[in-house]
């Protein structure tokens, strides 16, 4: 999944207050912010969810170093 390789791990992301969520869901939701948070604040642009979308598919597209 391409959200994994440009966003950090752990207490770098803020957490959604969200009890009854599914937990996968919900980390890819904290790494979805934080990656719209980290390119507007970057590159002062804000980035819509398809635009988001494209970038992360293409991601995962391209192989690992």
């Amino acid at each position: 999944m391409g959200i994994r390789r440009v966003t950090p791990r752990g207490k770098r992301i803020s957490k959604l207050a969200a009890k009854h969520a599914d937990a996968k869901y919900k980390a890819f939701c904290e790494r979805y912010l934080w990656l719209l948070e980290t390119i507007q604040k970057r590159f002062g642009t804000r980035l819509s969810p398809r635009h988001a979308d494209t970038l992360l598919l293409a991601v995962a597209d391209r192989p690992r170093p």
